[in-house]
C-alpha cells in the first residue's frame, strides 16, 4: 500500500541523514518507522521540512511540504504534530494521527475525518482523555536495538548520563546536583543533547534557559557534548546511571530516551512512574529524590509493560495489523 506521512513544519529544517549525527525524538522516530514500514514492502513518503531536494534514503521518499497536494487521491495518509490536512478536508482510504503531545481538544466535528488517532502508552491516553475509546489506538515507540547489542562494556560506577531534551528535567537535577555530590562525591555527569530545538522554538525564554543550563554546567564534572547515536550508545553501556528529574508528569509521554538507556542496562533514576510517561518503560527504578541522598536500592514497577523493541518488532506488531484494517487495541501494549 502507499503510505503518506505528513509532519509539522520544523524551523531550520532537517534531514533523515542526520539521523547518525542526531535527530531529535520526533524526527527520529519518524525516520525510524518509515524505513520500517518501508522494509515490510510498503510505498512510503514523508513530507517534512526536508534539507535539500527531494530523494530516496533507504527505500523511503522525502518530500518537502511544499510538494503536498492536498487534492490528490491519498491511500494511507498519517499526519504527525499537523493538524491541518484535516481542518481543510483532506480525505484518505485510510486517515490516521500519529499523536505525540499532549494535544488540545480538536474543533467540533474534525475528529469524524479521522479514522484512528495513535497514543504512546496508557498515561498519554490520560493527557488526552477527550479522544474517544473507538478512535484511540496505543501503539509504543520503538528503536534501533544494533548499537545495544553484545554489551561487553565495563561499567563506571561514578557516571551518570541525562540524554533528554534539555527543557525536560535537566535545570533540576543541576540545582540538585551539590547535594548529590555529598552523598556521590566522585560522581561524574555527561549531559548529551542538542540544544538548538530549544533555542530556536522557545525564543527567549528558551535562549534565557540555555545560557542558564550552561553556566549550572561550568564545572569539572559535569561534561556536556552532543554525541553521534554511535557514541550515544557507547556512553549508556558505560554509564551506571540514566538520571531524568521530569520537570512536569507530562513532560515525557513515553520515555524515549529511558527506553535507549535500558536496553543498554542502566540503572534507571526517575521520579515515581505511576503518574507519568514512565510508567509502562520503566521496569524497575531508584526513586529520583530518594537517590539523591544515596538510596541505592531499585523499586519494582507493577505498571510496567512494555520493553524496548526494535521498530521492525513493532511494525510488524502493531502498525501492519492497523494499515491492513485489524482492530488494534486502545489499551497500553
Amino acid at each position: 500500500m502507499k503510505i503518506e506521512i505528513i509532519t509539522n513544519d520544523v524551523e531550520g529544517g532537517w534531514a533523515p541523514e542526520d539521523l547518525a549525527n542526531f535527530l531529535g525524538g520526533n524526527e527520529e522516530s519518524i525516520t525510524l518507522l518509515a524505513g520500517a514500514l518501508a522494509r515490510a514492502g510498503q510505498d512510503v513518503t514523508v513530507f517534512t521540512s526536508l534539507k535539500g531536494e527531494a530523494r530516496t534514503v533507504d527505500k523511503v521518499n522525502w518530500k518537502p511540504l511544499r510538494e503536498f497536494r492536498m487534492d490528490d487521491e491519498h491511500d494511507v495518509l498519517m499526519t504527525v504534530k499537523d493538524r491541518a490536512p484535516w481542518f481543510r478536508g483532506c480525505d484518505a482510504r485510510l486517515k490516521l494521527h500519529w499523536c505525540n503531545d499532549v494535544e488540545v481538544p480538536w474543533s467540533h466535528g474534525t475528529l469524524q475525518w479521522v479514522d484512528k488517532i495513535i497514543c504512546l502508552g496508557s498515561y498519554h491516553r490520560e493527557r488526552v482523555s477527550w479522544m474517544p475509546d473507538e478512535k484511540v489506538a496505543i501503539i509504543p515507540l520503538g528503536m534501533d536495538m544494533r548499537p545495544f547489542r553484545n554489551n561487553g562494556k565495563k561499567r563506571d560506577p561514578n557516571l551518570a548520563v541525562y540524554i533528554s531534551s534539555p527543557d525536560r528535567g535537566l535545570e533540576t537535577l543541576l540545582e540538585d546536583w551539590e547535594e548529590i555530590k555529598k552523598f556521590r562525591p566522585d560522581l561524574k555527569l555527561f549531559v548529551t543533547y542538542g540544544y538548538q530545538n530549544l533555542i530556536n522554538m522557545g525564543g527567549q525564554p528558551g535562549q534565557q534557559l540555555a545560557a542558564k543550563l550552561q553556566h549550572l554546567m561550568s564545572r569539572p564534572d559535569i561534561q556536556a557534548q552532543l554525541l553521534p547515536s554511535s557514541e550515544l550508545a557507547k556512553l549508556l553501556k558505560t554509564a551506571t546511571y540514566y538520571v531524568h528529574p521530569l520537570n512536569r508528569a507530562d513532560s515525557d509521554l513515553f520515555g524515549f530516551s529511558m527506553m535507549k538507556a535500558r536496553a543498554a542496562g542502566c540503572t534507571l533514576v526517575v521520579p515515581s512512574v505511576a503518574n507519568n510517561g514512565f510508567r509502562e518503560m520503566a521496569d524497575k527504578f531508584i526513586p529520583y529524590r530518594e537517590w539523591i541522598t544515596g538510596r541505592e536500592t531499585e523499586l519494582l514497577n507493577p505498571l510496567h509493560a512494555t520493553s524496548p523493541q526494535s521498530w521492525d518488532s513493532i511494525a510488524a506488531k502493531h502498525w501492519l495489523p492497523l494499515l491492513e484494517g485489524k482492530e488494534v487495541s486502545h489499551e497500553a501494549a
